[in-house]
């Protein structure tokens, strides 16, 4: 039978398989666009590929400093790199073929296509459909399952249609990590709560103030296949999914990527401005102003006036005189950081090193840059992959994220720029396209919680631990971090002196994985 490739293309949903044609002796395998990580490893003609990582230490235990370099010095996390010499992982929307006699192929088998401008309300009844279809894939059959719901637009809307979707008989589950001293931060059970009484949902409440930064990270550890700040929130996604599935659930739906993909295009205007297209940025700047009935220079001051502030200039000027840096691209995404910390052994990441990965799955169809560099955030920094390895997997059970679901992802990319910027600004897709799903104060007026405090908190109690970490440090032995420098930044992150944790708390993510892994 002839192979398809538009049978592939075609495939809705996250997904990664293996085809094998015994005629020809021809291996294909694909991964989509935020399916979880698979990985390859070949010496002379043996092939290997899983899904587990650690599956590979048998053959390439050496430990792949570049991996680490990046790790340490940008969020990215989907890269072809693992931490083993030798072991890659196959990039999102990608193939790999490999016949007999014949040298391994890569390619990029997904690309984007893009739509005919419609009016707000025609896309937002398709990003409602789009939502359904998603949900009602994982839902109309299941006799019990549960959501995350934090109070917030994206996992409200979700927990709500849900509901709506739902087969009559089935038991759902709502778990909302909550406030339960006022030290620890502001509560959202107020919030949640309106979510509870006006749908069906079972409630469920885990207590943040139990769940401080690094708890049972010492020895409850079950599987920890690649380094992760994640790692010290590891009881918190635990005793959530150990509670779900107590009650019968075997999925968890989840909110998680709202923010990426539906505030990928606040910045298209400024796109215009940085790249001198002066004439399109006014006729646009007309064209939204006229379809919101509001002065030009009331649109001008919402969408391009902040690229025009002191340090926006700075950075952009200096950008026309020395080497890029994400600072001076005149945007506001960070892809890395160099900590104050980082070892002799590893050297910093430069703007340019950044590009070449997010070549490896750019899309030339998407013509805005903020738009690009947000589409390909949304597969090189995927947080979910890792919880879904680590956490859903060894409990047997599914986390679900529709808005990071492929058919998603499609649609609104699909979308042109300026069309995309009325369509998702301030999450009006939500706002009305579930007006009638989700209560209109949860709409209005969404939970903002921050879970900074409770982590400033664990670095109190769990100072010995922490020490031990540092002082016995891997990576320093290894020559990738300068405890000394680590230590200082951990003292003043506990007095509120930086906000450094993400940066920190990757660090000592890595601690942990190396000690879990036997370094």
């Amino acid at each position: 039978m002839k192979f398809d490739k538009n049978a592939i293309i075609n495939q809705k949903g996250m997904f990664s398989f293996l085809l094998y044609n015994r005629e020809t002796k021809e291996l294909n395998l694909f991964r989509s666009l935020t399916a979880n990580p698979v990985f390859y490893y070949q010496d002379a003609e043996i092939l290997i590929i899983s899904n587990k990582l650690q599956s590979f230490k048998r053959f390439s235990n050496d430990l792949n400093e570049e991996y680490f370099r990046l790790y340490l010095n940008t969020e990215l996390t989907e890269t072809e790199h693992s931490p083993y010499k030798g072991v890659r992982r196959l990039l999102p929307g990608h193939q790999l073929s490999k016949k007999k006699g014949f040298a391994l192929k890569l390619n990029k088998f997904w690309s984007m296509s893009l739509m005919e401008s419609r009016s707000s309300e025609e896309y937002i009844e398709i990003f409602s459909e789009v939502m359904k279809e998603i949900l009602q894939d994982y839902v109309r059959d299941q006799k019990s399952f549960a959501c995350e719901l934090s109070g917030g637009l994206d996992s409200s809307s979700i927990c709500c249609l849900a509901d709506q979707l739902r087969n009559e008989k089935s038991s759902f589950y709502g778990y909302t990590y909550i406030f339960d001293r006022l030290s620890d931060g502001s509560s959202n059970k107020e919030t949640v709560d309106i979510i509870y009484q006006n749908t069906n949902l079972i409630p469920n409440y885990l207590n943040l103030s139990n769940y401080w930064s690094f708890k049972d990270t010492k020895k409850d550890i079950v599987y920890y296949d690649e380094p992760s700040q994640l790692i010290l929130n590891y009881a918190m996604f635990r005793d959530l999914h150990l509670a779900a599935k107590q009650n019968g659930s075997t999925i968890v739906l989840s909110g998680e990527g709202g923010d990426e993909l539906l505030c990928s295009s606040s910045h298209y205007l400024r796109d215009l401005l940085f790249q001198g297209d002066y004439k399109r940025l006014f006729y646009d700047l007309l064209r939204l102003a006229a379809k919101h009935k509001q002065p030009i220079w009331k649109t001008f001051g919402t969408h391009v006036f902040p690229s025009l502030l002191t340090n926006k200039l700075k950075y952009k000027f200096e950008s026309k005189f020395n080497n890029q840096t994400w600072q001076n691209t005149g945007f506001y995404l960070t892809w890395y950081n160099t900590p104050s910390w980082i070892g002799e052994k590893l050297k910093k990441i430069s703007y340019q090193e950044v590009e070449s990965e997010r070549k490896r799955i750019r899309d030339s169809r998407i013509r805005s840059n903020y738009l690009r560099e947000n589409f390909e955030r949304l597969l090189l920094i995927n947080p979910c992959t890792w919880i879904d390895t680590n956490i859903s997997k060894p409990l047997d059970m599914t986390r679900v994220y529709p808005f990071r679901d492929q058919r998603m992802i499609e649609f609104v990319f699909s979308i042109p720029s300026l069309d995309q910027l009325d369509f998702s600004h301030k999450k009006r897709c939500i706002r009305e396209g579930f007006k009638n799903v989700v209560p209109q104060e949860i709409l209005t007026n969404p939970d903002k919680s921050n879970f900074v405090e409770i982590f400033r908190k664990g670095f109190y109690k769990e100072a010995n631990f922490i020490n031990e970490l540092i002082q016995m440090s891997r990576a320093d032995a290894f020559g990738w971090i300068k405890k000394e420098k680590l230590q200082h930044a951990i003292d003043k992150f506990k007095y509120g002196f930086n906000d450094e944790f993400g940066l920190i708390s990757k660090t000592l993510g890595l601690e942990i994985w190396l000690r879990h892994q036997g370094y």
